[in-house]
């Protein structure tokens, strides 16, 4: 069931002139997601969407008039979109453009705008229908936004250029948000800035458009802004049609079991998207399904993109309370602590400085002796140069990694790298920086795997 915001306006607004500018992160780049989208009848939308190829796809007046060359495919980055439609003006090109973070798109997969945008026609953008953010109008189950948005705007009859929404940083030099002093919204104007939980439709453009939300569920406002980057779960194959389905944006990995008990990577294991190769960070995973064979920890980064491998290079607790570890020359395993099962929360310390690895179990960490008592990260697993130096120097990072191994293994997780999407975890812990939610404390000296902390420690 999607999740979206929709409102019909009262009456028409200018229909020639808008702009519509997003921030958005996708977590599902397999199939089509609508963006933006405005009611023509029961079986037809004009939209703003992402292609089944991950292209901008733009429908005007019942009419795909412009998709992209770029493919918009980067899960772990944000993308901010700004569409400028202008009909009066003389040039058909110029009566809709394209910008991606800050710059204007010039190749095209496609080109009708001369031919199918009238001059100085009204079209349905803007008009008395029935408006969809994150959805397509007529149908809002077909192919709706999987994803995170924010700062979404649409200007009623005035046309702006990135700037207005957007700026360089000066320190990092990416394109970030900015606000949008100067903007004027018109009568079916609108910007949501997402800051309340509580009516995540709420029109902060001044303008009074409030849209409804729908099918909210237990989705909770997220921290992951592009301002400040958090990690989501990725596979090297197509987690929709391989060994692991991803949910929850990304940040739920359900097994189907239909693995061989070695092929515990083979492309299918859900790693976390941002690597590191110094600083000390944590985060958590919540097994929401039981099953033998769960495993939590880290492995190299590069390792997993190679389908064709099998299990080395990882080091993991299991759900049978041992360290499973390889670092492609030498494996051991050896007992951890007691095994774990569905609703502990299993914590990951990894010490990426000293190249340490710890877990703990619901809030406690492991003594070395078989127990989880420990207020602190005290028990181990050291990996070595060989584990994270091989091949290639894109090699050098490690990433924290869940699966589930074997035929019929079915684990479920639920991963929190500080930005949890299962609903707000009851401890509400952060790290010293007062960054990230987590459910147990955030052990002394580590930290939330985040872009602000990145520049800081990693």
């Amino acid at each position: 069931m999607s999740t979206y915001l929709d409102k019909t306006f009262s009456g028409n607004g200018n229909g020639k002139k808008w702009t519509f500018s997003a921030w958005l992160k996708s977590v599902d780049i397999y199939d089509e997601d609508h963006i933006f989208s405005a009611y023509i009848n029961a079986g037809d939308s004009d939209f703003i969407r992402f292609d089944s190829n991950r292209r901008m796809s733009i429908k005007i007046g019942g009419n795909i008039v412009l998709t992209t060359s770029r493919k918009y495919q980067d899960k772990n980055s944000w993308y901010h979109i700004v569409v400028a439609f202008d009909s009066t003006q003389a040039t058909g090109t110029n009566r809709l453009k394209v910008y991606t973070n800050g710059v204007e798109e010039t190749a095209f997969a496609a080109d009708t705008r001369s031919s199918q945008i009238a001059q100085n026609t009204s079209y349905y953008f803007g008009w008395s229908v029935k408006h969809t953010v994150g959805a397509r109008a007529h149908d809002v189950g077909d192919s709706p936004f999987r994803g995170n948005m924010t700062h979404i705007n649409f200007t009623d009859g005035y046309v702006y250029t990135p700037t207005s929404f957007g700026q360089t940083n000066t320190q990092t030099g990416e394109w970030s948000t900015k606000g949008t002093t100067g903007v004027t919204y018109g009568t079916n104007g609108f910007y949501f800035k997402f800051e309340n939980s509580g009516n995540l439709g709420l029109d902060s453009s001044g303008a009074g458009n409030n849209f409804t939300t729908n099918n909210l569920g237990d989705i909770p406002q997220s921290t992951d802004v592009p301002s400040n980057n958090f990690p989501i779960l990725i596979t090297a194959q197509d987690p929709q049609s391989a060994r692991v389905v991803l949910g929850n944006a990304a940040l739920d990995a359900q097994f189907n079991g239909n693995g061989s008990t070695s092929a515990r990577l083979m492309g299918n294991m859900p790693i976390c998207s941002i690597p590191v190769s110094k600083g000390k960070w944590y985060c958590e995973a919540r097994l929401t399904r039981s099953a033998t064979e769960a495993f939590v920890g880290i492995t190299n980064v590069s390792y997993n993109r190679d389908t064709s491998e099998q299990d080395t290079y990882c080091a993991v607790y299991t759900s049978s309370g041992q360290i499973y570890y390889d670092d492609g020359s030498s494996e051991t395993q050896s007992t951890y602590g007691s095994g774990f099962s569905s609703n502990d929360y299993i914590g990951v310390a990894l010490d990426a400085d000293n190249k340490r690895v710890y877990w703990s179990k619901n809030g406690q960490w492991a003594d070395g002796s078989g127990n989880f008592d420990e207020s602190s990260p005290n028990a181990y697993q050291q990996y070595t140069d060989n584990f994270i130096n091989y091949e290639s120097a894109d090699r050098e990072s490690v990433v924290f990694a869940f699966f589930g191994a074997g035929s019929s293994t079915t684990p479920r997780f639920s991963v929190n790298f500080g930005c949890p999407m299962d609903g707000s975890p009851s401890g509400s812990n952060n790290d010293a920086n007062g960054h990230g939610n987590f459910q147990y404390a955030v052990p002394s000296g580590y930290y939330a795997l985040c872009t602000q902390n990145l520049n800081t420690y990693g």
